[in-house]
């Protein structure tokens, strides 16, 4: 099983997927493999589906796509207000940090979008 830091889901892989961390990367760059994990799980405050969009209170994929190409997209830039941190109940990560407010600025269009 892999906990993957960055999106918080346990996989089941098969062994020939994973990769062995080199001496020489070690030797190198010896901090490797003391930094603790930098992902941390986030969350807007107040922020949640529509229920009119989806009746189970979900992100729906148009949402959750438009998301990710304001994250992914080359040059943006994503900044957050830290609402509060409270202990994570999921299991995965130690905290949970909300969101006042996020915004990301797209490089293509010097755009910032702000959520609150």
């Amino acid at each position: 099983n892999v906990f993957f830091i960055d999106y918080g889901n346990v996989v089941l892989v098969a062994i020939v997927s994973l990769r062995m961390i080199s001496e020489a990367l070690i030797r190198d760059f010896p901090e490797i493999v003391k930094i603790p994990g930098l992902a941390l799980e986030c969350s807007l405050a107040s922020i949640q589906p529509s229920k009119i969009r989806n009746g189970k209170g979900l992100w729906d994929e148009e949402v959750v796509e438009r998301f990710k190409q304001l994250l992914m997209q080359e040059g943006s830039r994503v900044d957050g207000k830290i609402f509060s941190v409270t202990k994570s109940g999921s299991g995965h990560s130690k905290f949970v940090v909300s969101l006042d407010i996020l915004e990301v600025t797209m490089a293509s269009t010097m755009e910032v979008v702000e959520v609150k």
